[in-house]
């Protein structure tokens, strides 16, 4: 434990350790995808990676056949979804047209052989 109080956790890690490595490329990926240009921002990236970590591990513990807990598992899920909104990064469907538009625009071309 230190002795002195660290509020950014990822920058007081030590980085040859595979697991700070993994939680800084997704970190700097996250905010990269949301434009984090704002200290809350940045915070609600760093918890939403560690929220993920830590739902890949819950994952991969139940498929060695550890106990899995789905009441907590659940709840982290619907954490990160939540952040997810909250940073802006939504599933979007896309604006695909109807068959007629599509094959008038000749987008079937590539698919006849």
């Amino acid at each position: 434990m230190p002795t002195r109080f660290e509020p950014r956790f990822l920058d007081g890690l030590d980085g040859r350790v595979g697991i700070v490595k993994e939680l800084r490329c997704r970190y700097d990926e996250l905010k990269t995808a949301v434009g984090a240009d704002s200290p809350q921002k940045d915070y609600l990236c760093e918890r939403l990676c560690w929220l993920l970590i830590t739902l890949e591990t819950a994952e991969t513990r139940a498929i060695e056949g550890e106990p899995f807990d789905a009441n907590k598992y659940t709840v982290l899920l619907n954490s990160a979804l939540g952040l997810f909104r909250t940073l802006g990064i939504d599933a979007k469907a896309k604006n695909v047209p109807d068959l007629k538009t599509y094959l008038a625009a000749g987008g079937a071309k590539g698919a006849q052989r």
